[in-house]
């Protein structure tokens, strides 16, 4: 069990991941949060050290600020025994050296993508004051989805002001190192940016693409203020990584453009006109014909309460001829009331005078009105 910065035994360690001239690498569980971890336990000789220890330590603090997909993250730092220790992200897969150690390099389209996200982790990185000084395959991750992981910041910051000379490696084989890196002056970001572009170079697996060397040979440049800023070197990768295959079969192929007169101009077609509705009566029905514009419309509207009212006075007189005729007195037997009944009722229908006709509806009504004041007498 490892004690984190509060004391408490909280890493139980399981096996150890590597070993290197700083110290080693052990996979361990987080028995607070539950999760797997990297603990990077720095080695005894450097632990003696209580300088190089403090800077160790604020170095591991500054890494911690740094939260990106394509920086494996720094989670705590501590003290077990005197030896300071990190707790770190823990990926799983491989590392670019291992890879190249299989003999299994790069194509364009993959080492583009390496390079661009290894830009955009730099690019974050430098944005908060942060150099790495270490940049090289063994401390590039590679997840089995693709996703590269850049390791181990801040480390080669505190061996670098310690001047241990004699764990050189640690900072970087030759071919990976600044020439002001390797003059021991000091290194800033121009120095990773010089670590990036010799890392690309040393994975292609065969020749750059010329637009992919034309990036790297302005990493390479000796000056380091000739070379780009991360975050430069980032979009133009990513324009790279985005662009579409280019060819001569890809390549437009502009035609004879026509003068402007000899273009003919296009006329929309006349709308149809709608078909006419043909109506068809189903086999022993037929339609109505269409209603015909009376004298009712108009003016006429106001009268067509009264001619209401009145037609109704005039099938309730139709019904009661008989009862009016007879006095009122219901009919008592079968064979009396269907003789006394029939012939009057017959005769006062025969002599009803019919209402005057007339043209203008008002007299119309004024002559129904008459008629019925005539009839009920």
């Amino acid at each position: 069990m490892l004690t984190d910065v509060l004391g408490r035994e909280r890493y139980l360690v399981d096996r150890p991941l590597g070993v290197g001239a700083m110290g080693t690498v052990q996979l361990a569980r987080d028995t607070v949060l539950g999760r797997v971890v990297a603990i990077k336990v720095l080695a005894g000789h450097l632990a003696a050290d209580d300088a190089f220890r403090l800077r160790f330590l604020r170095e591991a603090r500054l890494a911690a600020r740094l939260c990106h997909p394509n920086i494996v993250q720094v989670f705590d730092a501590g003290e077990d025994g005197g030896c300071p220790f990190l707790v770190m992200e823990y990926v799983e897969g491989e590392t670019v050296a291992e890879r190249l150690a299989g003999g299994r390099g790069f194509p364009a389209a993959e080492l583009i993508g390496l390079a661009t996200q290894l830009a955009a982790a730099l690019a974050h990185a430098h944005a908060r004051g942060v150099v790495h000084r270490d940049v090289k395959p063994h401390n590039v991750v590679l997840r089995p989805d693709g996703v590269a992981k850049l390791t181990d910041f801040g480390i080669a910051r505190a061996v670098e002001e310690r001047g241990l000379t004699e764990i050189g490696t640690v900072l970087g084989t030759a071919p990976f190192m600044a020439p002001e890196q390797a003059a021991g002056r000091s290194a800033g970001p121009a120095a990773d940016m010089y670590a990036l572009g010799a890392l690309v170079r040393h994975c292609a697996a065969g020749p750059l693409p010329a637009d992919v060397a034309a990036v790297v040979d302005g990493l390479l440049a000796d000056d380091p203020a000739a070379r780009p800023p991360a975050a430069e070197v980032h979009r133009r990768l990513l324009a790279l990584a985005r662009a579409p295959a280019t060819g001569p079969a890809a390549e437009p192929r502009p035609g004879p453009t026509a003068p402007a007169d000899s273009i003919p101009t296009v006329v929309a077609p006349p709308e149809p006109e709608p078909a006419p509705t043909v109506l068809r009566a189903l086999p022993g029905t037929a339609f109505l014909p269409p209603p015909v514009r009376s004298w009712i419309d108009g003016r006429g509207r106001t009268w067509a309460a009264p001619l209401a009212a009145a037609a109704v006075l005039l099938v309730l007189f139709v019904l009661t001829a008989p009862l009016r005729s007879t006095g009122g007195q219901p009919a008592t037997g079968p064979s009396t009331t269907a003789p006394s009944t029939t012939a009057p009722a017959a005769a006062a229908t025969a002599g009803v005078t019919p209402v005057p006709p007339a043209a203008d509806p008002a007299q119309a009504a004024r002559n129904l009105a008459d008629w019925l004041r005539s009839q009920a007498r």
